[in-house]
């Protein structure tokens, strides 16, 4: 029985055609240099052989007589030689071309999810599908149901993606479910869905892409209407919609960093899949914390690809070889000052901070009290200094939480005897 979600559509009309051109990774397809490489070695044989082939011996009325020989050792093993260099070079250029042809097929797939996410909000009034974070399984809950990582109980079973209700983006996908999976990942393992067909068949792995956890529709609040909590933005999966850091339940939600700016689908690392969500921790003032929780695919010469909310996809290249899953995952990887990690939150969401105060030339004393206010109990605050107002960069101070509903003191311990500006920003 449906509860408080959309009713699944017919989106015969909005099925995403096959990609065949615009935006290619930097992964490179075609390799010249091989072609050119492979010329030379091709002429160098060819020369070697006509060479020994036709020896030309000299007659007294200066006629030219060729005559079959056989090849001298010497010219045996330069063949030899030649044509294993050849093969070998042939070997590695053909392994890095299969590589890049599955980069290139990854691309298309983040490309072709990201537009039926677009499809997906203009058939629903701008609305984005489900994202929660908990794998359900459940009709209308999600975007792609159930946990699909190593071991989990639909790492093997393609039946949820085809179903409109388990996989919202189904309809725009052409019954597709090759397009839910990075061609790198090297998992396989017997199906374990319902099709009497694929019983006891050993199939690929369902699923290598996750959701932005700042992306997406809550299924259990207001009828869906809502935005997801984006939960692990806090570090503690505790997070609330649109408190510290903005989450976006429609396209049309997303100001800042905007929808060229801020991706929906991510190619995760294998080991790393589990529930249909992406989610890590970046800087913000006051808490400087990094930490990896999902871990970003580095399959494609330590890169991934991404989808963003416009509909254009992009391969990014990883800077911190930290993102690099070197194994199985132990626990929550505290890295700090990643730049991938600053990166992918610069490409996720926002901090919601509302100014309280703008005090310009206060005077500035050892432990100086800057701001004294009523703020409610867990709310929490940051003060921001900067000693030029043409400075555009102003310096935070640690965060302080109110305890308790009453007087809450923000004070600059760093303050010395000149003049200081300040500002306050919750958090």
């Amino acid at each position: 029985m449906k509860t408080n979600a959309p009713a699944p559509i017919n989106a015969s009309k909005k099925q995403i055609p096959a990609i065949s051109g615009p935006g290619k990774p930097r992964a490179e397809i075609d390799p010249p240099m091989f072609n050119r490489q492979m010329a030379g070695w091709i002429e160098t044989v060819k020369t070697i052989i006509i060479r020994s082939f036709f020896r030309s011996s000299k007659t007294p009325n200066r006629h030219v007589h060729c005559q079959p020989s056989a090849f001298t050792r010497i010219e045996l093993v330069a063949v030899i030689c030649v044509a294993a260099l050849l093969a070998m070079t042939a070997q590695k250029a053909l392994a890095r071309q299969r590589l890049a042809s599955k980069a290139m097929t990854c691309f298309e797939n983040v490309q072709q999810l990201g537009r039926a996410m677009v499809l997906y909000s203009e058939d629903f009034a701008g609305y984005l599908p489900p994202n929660p974070d908990d794998g359900n399984g459940n009709p209308y809950r999600n975007w792609v149901a159930g946990p699909a990582g190593v071991g989990d109980a639909q790492e093997f079973n393609p039946d949820f993606l085809t179903d409109p209700s388990r996989s919202m983006l189904a309809p725009y996908l052409n019954g597709s479910t090759a397009v839910f999976r990075c061609p790198q990942d090297p998992r396989t393992g017997r199906y374990q869905g319902t099709n009497v067909a694929l019983k006891g068949q050993i199939v690929p792995a369902a699923r290598s892409y996750a959701m932005n956890l700042a992306v997406g529709t809550n299924p259990y609040r207001a009828g869906g209407k809502q935005p997801v909590n984006g939960a692990w933005l806090d570090g503690n999966h505790a997070h609330v919609a649109n408190t510290v850091w903005f989450t976006f339940a429609r396209m049309t939600d997303m100001l800042n960093p905007g929808p060229a700016k801020s991706f929906v689908i991510v190619d995760e690392d294998y080991r790393s899949v589990n529930d249909g969500m992406f989610s890590f921790v970046g800087p913000y003032p006051g808490k400087q914390m990094f930490k990896m929780i999902s871990w970003p695919g580095t399959y494609h010469d330590m890169g991934a690809n991404l989808a963003f909310a416009d509909g254009h996809a992009e391969y990014h290249m990883w800077q911190d070889s930290r993102t690099q899953l070197k194994g199985p995952i132990a626990g929550i990887a505290v890295q700090p000052n990643n730049a991938d990690i600053a990166w992918l939150a610069e490409h996720t969401t926002a901090l919601v901070r509302q100014p309280i105060l703008s005090a310009s030339g206060a005077p500035a004393s050892n432990s100086f009290n800057i701001l004294n206010l009523r703020a409610p109990k867990g709310a929490s605050y940051v003060l921001e200094y900067t000693d030029s107002l043409s400075d555009p960069n102003w310096t935070s101070l640690p965060a302080v939480m109110a305890g308790t509903n009453g007087p809450l003191e923000l004070i600059d311990s760093t303050a010395t005897n000149a003049q200081r500006f300040y500002r306050a920003w919750t958090q």
